[in-house]
């Protein structure tokens, strides 16, 4: 294992995670030998940043005339246009907003739901552009509530699906959160829960960093004496001369600097709201 701080060899240069290139390779191989053309084609033509969305919708198990669809949807559209689109959260510090509303969780109970949405939506972006700028409107709908509304009742359906036999209003389990990633999420690839527990600590923190370095997106249950609330790790910032994590936290809708040495020593409340990492939800693949 790379130490703490250093980046490791293999990562994705449009971001992907190990998972997610496998998949596009895979997918790519089987398509047939014309649509694989003009997907190659799509891919080799896109901007640089463009062809990051375009493979991760590969990857999320889109067919080629969805990817395709996509690639000429946001052809010539300006690349702020696109970021806010095609992702809900950045990986930088401060408040999350997408067209005049804040990312955050939509009641008390529904932090994993807002960290689920989030993960998903990150490693999806025709999911995420079903939510910022739909085609159709969801269950013929004459009208757009506007993507504040489309957000929260999203993310209370993720509520209902992630909890069908945990009590809603008691959060969401671990296994409720990788169930319905697993079953839901088809772009982020499989995750396993992993707890702190004793000795396992600091190996379950460096195994998170890992992750991390590697382009992966890690969901953490935070809590005091006891488990309470969801964040998601997003990646790894070294500018400010110590190790530290982005994280998204969802109560507030915003993405915040955490020193990985407070994670280490469960001193997280000034920046989590609760001092102590119970466990990680940890890319299986």
């Amino acid at each position: 294992m790379s130490p703490l701080g250093s980046a490791p060899p293999g990562r994705d240069p449009d971001g992907l995670t190990r998972w997610q290139a496998a998949r596009v390779e895979r997918r790519l191989a089987v398509f047939h030998p014309e649509i694989g053309e003009r997907v190659r084609a799509a891919l080799g033509d896109a901007r640089a940043a463009d062809r990051a969305y375009l493979r991760a919708a590969l990857a999320a198990g889109h067919p080629a005339r969805d990817v395709l669809t996509l690639a000429e949807r946001i052809a010539g559209k300006p690349p702020d246009w696109v970021a806010t689109r095609l992702r809900l959260v950045d990986g930088v510090p401060g408040g999350q907003y997408r067209l005049g509303a804040r990312i955050d969780q939509v009641d008390a109970t529904t932090c994993g739901t807002a960290v689920l949405l989030v993960l998903a939506t990150g490693a999806d972006p025709v999911l995420a552009l079903s939510l910022t700028a739909p085609d159709v409107m969801p269950d013929g709908q004459p009208d757009d509530p506007g993507f504040g509304t489309r957000f929260d009742r999203r993310q209370l359906l993720v509520h209902r699906q992630s909890n069908l036999c945990w009590p809603r209003a008691l959060g969401t389990t671990p296994w409720g959160m990788t169930r319905w990633l697993a079953r839901r999420a088809t772009g982020v690839g499989p995750y396993r829960v992993r707890w702190a527990a004793g000795r396992r600590s600091a190996r379950l923190v460096s195994e998170v960093d890992r992750a991390l370095a590697l382009g992966e997106r890690v969901p953490l249950l935070v809590g005091a004496r006891l488990p309470r609330h969801y964040v998601l790790a997003l990646g790894r910032d070294d500018t400010a001369g110590e190790a530290g994590w982005w994280v998204y936290e969802p109560s507030s809708g915003e993405v915040r600097v955490v020193p990985v040495a407070a994670v280490r020593e469960r001193r997280l409340a000034r920046w989590l709201g609760f001092d102590r990492m119970y466990a990680a939800l940890l890319p299986a693949a």
